[in-house]
């Protein structure tokens, strides 16, 4: 069982956090939610909305019923409870039925806000600018937020490191942006694949009073929705059913949109941003998150072959070690053609890369098609 307290706030200097003490398997822990004081009066601590939805699938793997001791708006606890759960018991054998015990109340009044994660990624970048659209007022970003919450894949202090990058950005922009530090990826450790969009909705719905409309970036287009997809993206990947989760936690308050999700590719995402300055100068994607993209990750190699075959690599020299791409641009290519199957981004690279060059030639194959020639 998984018991949540009462969430409170507590001020910690310069910052405030959301706080509550979790209980699973009888040890307790502190969950906190962190930002900086301006942004304290957003912190929603009058519901325990936050905490179930970001322990919700953590606690359906170790089959772990959760009792909220603070209520929970009475709209969230019924999408998760008549739709989110029973959809993806369907779709992953290996979850668990749970229920949830705790009062509910009416959604929290919110300060009408739109918001968007600044990752400066081609997603988070795509989702900013499809988003920012005069006409329609009430649903232009306003804010951008930089959540701690699992994603940094070699320690947290890149994480910190990057702040002054993200908000020199978010100034360019015209963004507010809301630093949030949490630890909810370390309360029940785990597959981060899996449930980082709970982790992430942790964080929005700790801001709840804020946001009125949150563009939550989307991974992949909405045709490939899938509850389980373990050929494509991982069993249970989180991504692969935004679609049903943000349908099933929004609200008459808050909203949540799968940005960039009507897509249909992230080669087409790149094509939209890739001439806009701000991207040629920010662009971030590197699984590192060092101070600039190391050329050599899953999603260094990927960005670069698609800015490639794009034909504006050279215009990303600040952030890519491009030089270094075409010096080694057979090993490039020949990582392209091992891993076009291993995910829908790597075909939807290898497939473009046809229709713009034609089949490549693995490097093996070059070199034996050599030595049968000079024979």
């Amino acid at each position: 069982m998984i018991i949540i307290d009462k969430p409170i706030i507590k001020a910690l200097e310069d910052k405030t956090a959301l706080i509550a003490n979790v209980t699973i398997d009888g040890k307790q822990k502190e969950l906190f939610f962190k930002v900086d004081n301006e942004f304290a009066s957003y912190l929603t601590y009058e519901v325990g909305d936050a905490f179930v939805i970001g322990l919700l699938h953590r606690a359906m793997q170790m089959g772990h019923d959760i009792v909220s001791r603070a209520p929970v708006s009475e709209n969230l606890l019924y999408g998760i409870t008549k739709f989110l759960i029973p959809n993806l018991l369907m779709g992953d054998k290996n979850l668990h039925h749970i229920s949830i015990n705790a009062d509910v109340v009416p959604s929290p009044k919110s300060a009408g806000a739109a918001g968007t994660g600044l990752s400066m990624g081609v997603d988070s970048f795509e989702a900013i600018f499809e988003n920012s659209d005069d006409k329609f007022a009430m649903h232009k970003v306003s804010y951008a937020t930089f959540f701690n919450a699992g994603a940094f894949y070699f320690g947290e202090n890149n994480f910190y490191a990057m702040i002054p990058r993200v908000q020199r950005c978010a100034d360019e922009l015209g963004l507010k942006l809301i630093i949030g530090d949490s630890n909810i990826h370390k309360i029940i450790l785990g597959d981060y694949e899996i449930t980082h969009t709970f982790y992430s909705l942790f964080c929005i719905f700790a801001l709840r009073k804020l946001f009125s409309i949150y563009y939550y970036a989307s991974a992949y287009p909405f045709i490939n929705f899938s509850c389980f997809d373990s050929s494509v993206i991982g069993k249970g990947s989180a991504s692969s059913y935004d679609l049903l989760t943000f349908h099933c936690v929004s609200d008459s308050q808050l909203k949540i949109y799968s940005a960039g999700a009507g897509i249909i590719s992230r080669i087409e995402k790149t094509r939209i941003i890739m001439d806009k300055d701000i991207v040629q100068k920010n662009l971030d994607v590197c699984m590192s998150h060092g101070d600039k993209n190391c050329g050599l990750c899953l999603k260094c190699r990927r960005t670069m072959l698609q800015l490639y075959i794009l034909g504006k690599l050279n215009n990303f020299k600040d952030v890519f070690p491009v030089d270094y791409f075409y010096s080694h641009i057979s090993e490039y290519i020949d990582w392209m053609i091992d891993n076009k199957s291993s995910s829908n981004l790597e075909r939807e690279t290898y497939q473009a890369y046809v229709d713009k060059f034609g089949v490549p030639n693995h490097s093996k194959q070059r070199f034996l098609k050599c030595l049968f020639y000079k024979k």
